[in-house]
């Protein structure tokens, strides 16, 4: 049986590092803050809709707006980029377990776009790695002669 042996040199196997790192990074930071895969999930299949009114916005914070709602008696605050006035009101989706934790736009959108992102961006980073490896081999093979 044949063992694998990872050859730094060949453009395939850089290009195959650099895309897992590239993974590895992007999803590490996607699932370290609050907005990870496991909110956006549990608000997408579990979320309850309520209406948010915009009480303040933030244009410095790319038009951050913090939303004030109601659950059961409590009042919570939730920031979110946004394109609405202040005063406006929009629907936004809770967690019944934890009424803090809410998103105005749609939780399925943003948990496929955390998720096939930075799969795109790791692919594009792999591909270039490797052209690049490709390119160093191939200058290298033409001084050399």
């Amino acid at each position: 049986m044949a063992t694998f042996r990872f050859d730094f040199h060949a453009p395939i196997h850089k290009g195959m590092l650099v895309f897992g790192l590239v993974l590895a990074f992007f999803w590490t930071v996607i699932n370290v803050g609050p907005g990870n895969w496991l909110a956006l999930y549990r608000l997408a299949t579990t979320g309850i809709e309520t209406q948010g009114k915009v009480i303040g916005i933030r244009p410095e914070n790319h038009n951050a707006c913090e939303f004030a709602y109601s659950v059961g008696g409590r009042n919570y605050s939730h920031w979110e980029g946004c394109h609405l006035a202040e005063g406006e009101v929009s629907a936004l989706i809770y967690l019944p377990s934890d009424p803090s934790v809410a998103i105005v736009r749609s939780a399925r959108d943003d948990l496929n776009a955390s998720i096939f992102v930075p799969l795109g961006m790791a692919f594009a980073a792999g591909v270039i790695a490797a052209a690049q490896q490709w390119w160093v081999l191939k200058r290298a093979r033409k001084l050399s002669t």
